[in-house]
């Protein structure tokens, strides 16, 4: 969970967007490697989605990629249970005996955008602090490119195909308007 919060952070990404991805999807020819989706919210419009990864998310992706197949998809669940199971003695109380399924339920090839928020949510409650949820990430990303690049980079990195969404997502940076306050004026 820990790396794909740091990658959302780093690619403005929405959730699904990061989730559904596999070593196939990337394209890591560049300095900077790009994964043009297939499927993404803005897809019936026509549009195109292009992710871009930086060195910073390359280290997090390159982690997940070592011994994949090129389909296989980059952040398993199915993975992660496994190594926390076998991280631990036994999942179980010594004296806890095995119970029968309650549901036909069974941990899916990759994370859901509803899996990924509730394990946030628990870290959160866990950690005792407030509850967020993964679409925070990417308006807190936002709001940082913009205050760094500009409006046009974030309308850029977000793939908005209007400056005016990204105005909702991007926070103004009113310590750049009270600086300028300050020295004009």
């Amino acid at each position: 969970m820990r790396a794909l919060i740091n990658l959302q952070l780093l690619t403005a990404s929405r959730p699904g967007e990061l989730l559904k991805l596999r070593p196939i999807d990337l394209d890591t020819t560049g300095r900077v490697w790009t994964a043009t989706l297939k499927e993404h919210k803005t897809q019936y419009k026509g549009r195109e989605r292009t992710l871009y990864f930086g060195p910073k998310a390359q280290a997090i992706l390159k982690e997940f990629m070592a011994d994949r197949p090129l389909d296989a998809y980059l952040f398993s669940p199915r993975e992660a249970e496994q190594a926390r199971h076998s991280n631990a003695p036994t999942h179980r109380r010594p004296n806890q005996i095995a119970s029968p399924k309650k549901t036909e339920r069974a941990v899916g090839d990759h994370y859901t955008t509803a899996s990924y928020r509730r394990s946030i949510e628990r870290g959160c409650r866990k950690a005792g602090v407030p509850v967020w949820t993964p679409h925070r990430l990417r308006h807190n990303a936002a709001t940082q490119i913009r205050k760094e690049f500009g409006l046009e980079a974030a309308q850029l990195l977000l793939g908005h195909a209007k400056a005016d969404v990204t105005q909702l997502y991007a926070e103004v940076n009113r310590s750049k308007a009270i600086e300028v306050a300050e020295l004009n004026g």
